[in-house]
């Protein structure tokens, strides 16, 4: 049960992130360096794109950690 709970939030995690994706037209990595570096066609220090990217990094992290999760779930650990 509570890997198939991880498959459903990874699922949702990964729609969010392909919609950020297209709303900037860049990867992740490619956003957070953008706003780094200064380049980003938007002001990286203006609310919406503050807003997206914590969402999106958020998005991204727990994506991860649920990928890790559902491997060791279907090893026999979770």
């Amino acid at each position: 049960m509570l890997l198939e709970y991880v498959e459903l939030k990874g699922e949702a995690l990964k729609e969010q992130i392909t919609q950020f994706e297209g709303k900037w037209e860049m990867s992740f990595e490619e956003f957070s360096r953008q706003c780094q570096e200064g380049s980003l066609q938007a002001d990286p220090y203006s609310w919406e794109v503050e807003q997206d990217f914590w969402a999106w990094e958020q998005a991204v992290t727990l994506l991860r950690h649920y990928e890790t999760l559902e491997v060791y779930g279907h090893q026999g650990f979770c």
